[in-house]
């Protein structure tokens, strides 16, 4: 083997190990990688909401199965169901009902993954006695246990309290709820819930806010209470 073909190796082989990147290069960029947003093949990043929604169905479906989402109340007309939504509003101080039995009401509008962020729907409180109606404000997470279903004129479908109703609002992150009222169990499947409705809450973009303030003040503007 000729001295100058030697020379042209040794040439060739350091330019390969000068342009070959290092152990710790590569590392690092497997670590960028690992640690950067949700990327599609295309290199865009993912939109989380859908994945935040679908693993809200299947905790209901598959730990908490006897609650029901806003999307379907119009087919439990009458009947009394549990649900688990987010509160949109701080209510107007509780006034006496102007009919019937001289309770005191209040109401706010709620929204959930199923129905967000295009629509709303609208509960109401009657109780005799004032100190037992919630304290809620919007981002609130609500638990309403044995709310009655009902159709409210030019509002669409909403939930009203009957004699065994209870409610728990859960206003504070990894904080036991705020019961007023009656007392209301719950355990690992509500609370788990709560934290999935937050995060979903929590992704929504401005857009998606505007328009439940807008399906809000409709609910708002459609009418008085309804008894």
């Amino acid at each position: 083997m000729s001295p100058d073909y030697k020379g042209d190796a040794s040439v060739q082989l350091a330019k390969a190990s000068f342009n070959a990147p290092s152990k710790s290069s590569s590392r690092d960029q497997s670590k960028a990688v690992s640690t950067s947003p949700a990327m599609s093949r295309f290199g865009e990043e993912l939109d989380p909401l859908p994945d935040c929604k679908a693993k809200i169905r299947r905790h209901l479906h598959d730990a908490i199965p006897e609650y029901t989402e806003l999307k379907v109340l119009r087919h439990h007309i009458g009947k009394s169901i549990d649900v688990m939504a987010v509160a949109l509003m701080t209510p107007a101080d509780p006034e006496r009902a102007r009919k019937g039995p001289r309770e005191y009401t209040m109401a706010f509008t709620v929204t959930d993954h199923s129905v967000g962020p295009s629509a709303v729907n609208e509960v109401l409180f009657y109780r005799p006695h004032k100190d037992s109606l919630p304290k809620v404000k919007s981002g609130d997470i609500v638990l309403f246990r044995n709310f009655t279903v009902l159709a409210i004129k030019d509002k669409g479908y909403g939930l009203r309290t009957n004699d065994s109703s209870s409610w728990a609002i859960f206003d504070t992150e990894d904080e036991p709820a705020q019961i007023r009222g009656p007392p209301v169990e719950y355990g690992e499947g509500e609370t788990t819930q709560v934290a999935y409705l937050r995060e979903w809450y929590g992704l929504l973009d401005a857009s998606s806010h505007k328009k439940l303030k807008r399906a809000t003040e409709k609910i708002k503007n459609a009418g008085k209470l309804s008894k």
